[in-house]
Parts: C-alpha cells; sequence; structure tokens
C-alpha cells in the first residue's frame, strides 16, 4: 500500500464521513466482490470509504442501526 493511502485510511477514522445529498449506495454482488472484498482479503488495512466495518464480537445486533447512523452523519 502507498503511503498516501495509509495517511488516508488513518484521516477517515478520525473523521466524519460526509456523502453528497442523494448518495446511495446499492452495490451488486459482483461489485461488492470485485471491488470490495477481493481487496479487503488481499490488504487488511483496505478501508472502503462507504462500508462500515463492525466487530460482531463486540456490539449486540440492536445496537448496529445506532452504530450505522454515526458513521454516516
Amino acid at each position: 500500500m502507498r503511503s498516501d493511502e495509509n495517511v488516508s485510511n488513518h484521516k477517515m477514522e478520525n473523521e466524519k464521513i460526509k456523502f453528497p445529498v442523494g448518495f446511495r449506495f446499492y452495490p451488486t454482488d459482483e461489485e461488492l466482490i470485485n471491488h470490495y472484498l477481493i481487496k479487503k482479503v488481499d490488504d487488511n488495512s483496505f478501508c472502503a470509504i462507504a462500508i462500515a466495518e463492525v466487530d460482531m464480537n463486540k456490539c449486540e445486533p440492536w445496537d448496529l442501526p445506532g452504530e450505522f447512523n454515526a458513521f454516516y452523519k
């Protein structure tokens, strides 16, 4: 990974992500696999901007909507 990508990923962890008004995230299965999952498997530090990562072992299922909304506000 390039060093500027590391900086970008670090900044993303510390800042709220702002998407343009009307932004919708509806990827196809093929898009998820080709543009996210393969990259995530190849490089564990890869971070997609529009996909929040949640540790399912540290969160109850009913807390997920709150986690999700906090990430995208």
